[in-house]
């Protein structure tokens, strides 16, 4: 159903990405001799550490990033407002950040905030007692409430969240397996190779991927938290 009403929304938005959005790699940073490079991994991990910072320090407002849409201007405006004062979190993940500027896509801190919540709030894939899960968007709402008014990014950012919500149900043990692995390392990649069957599937008839490693693992992280927030336990028994 919701698959339908996205098809009738988009109208001419239906590849699951048109674009690779991600965090920008940062020039190397001269400290007197010393030239302080940044890696593609090293910015990968900064980047999840960040991310998993801004939930453990319970920064205002993280918890409501879940219930906005992806690329929405909701989403922009929780973004904005949990930057503030936000520069500890980046200093705690690499000290090197303090020389320099991160500049990020809301759809690349997305997913690590969406892994940190999932890792707080479902335990073994469960709820953790006395813990209640964040609200989550209703999709199909917010492509109803939007109507013709549905932007291009909003619509990639819905598409991507469907298609990786299709995957985790297709291969949930294997979704599940990837959030375990460290993220910008071989465990990860080899995690990815496993979920490779219900890419073509999930696909909408006669298009194409290029979804960015790094976001497909957050695009599932979200579709994780969002299966276990209205099944609880149906994850966790795809494992057995």
């Amino acid at each position: 159903m919701t698959r339908l009403i996205l098809a009738l929304a988009l109208v001419a938005v239906m590849t699951i990405v048109s674009y690779q959005p991600g965090v920008a790699q940062p020039a190397p940073v001269r400290r007197g001799d010393k030239t302080i490079e940044f890696s593609r991994e090293r910015t990968i991990e900064t980047s999840h550490a960040f991310g998993e910072c801004l939930v453990r320090r319970r920064k205002p407002n993280i918890n409501d990033l879940l219930n906005t849409p992806p690329g929405s201007v909701l989403e922009r405006q929780i973004f904005l407002k949990i930057s503030k004062g936000a520069g500890q979190c980046l200093l705690d993940a690499d000290k090197s950040w303090g020389e320099v500027t991160l500049r990020y896509q809301p759809i690349a801190l997305r997913g690590p905030v969406a892994e940190a919540l999932f890792e707080r709030d479902f335990k073994d894939f469960r709820p953790v007692a006395k813990r209640q899960a964040v609200a989550t968007f209703d999709m199909v709402e917010a492509v109803q409430q939007r109507g013709s008014a549905l932007t291009e990014l909003e619509a990639s950012g819905l598409v991507m969240l469907e298609f990786a919500e299709c995957v985790l149900q297709s291969r949930p043990a294997e979704s599940l397996a990837l959030l375990r692995t460290k993220v910008a390392t071989e465990a990860e990649s080899g995690a990815l190779w496993a979920l490779a069957p219900s890419f073509s599937p999930c696909l909408s008839s006669g298009k194409t991927s290029t979804i960015n490693r790094t976001i497909l693992r957050g695009l599932i992280a979200e579709a994780a938290y969002r299966s276990v927030a209205r099944a609880p336990g149906a994850l966790q028994q795809a494992q057995n």
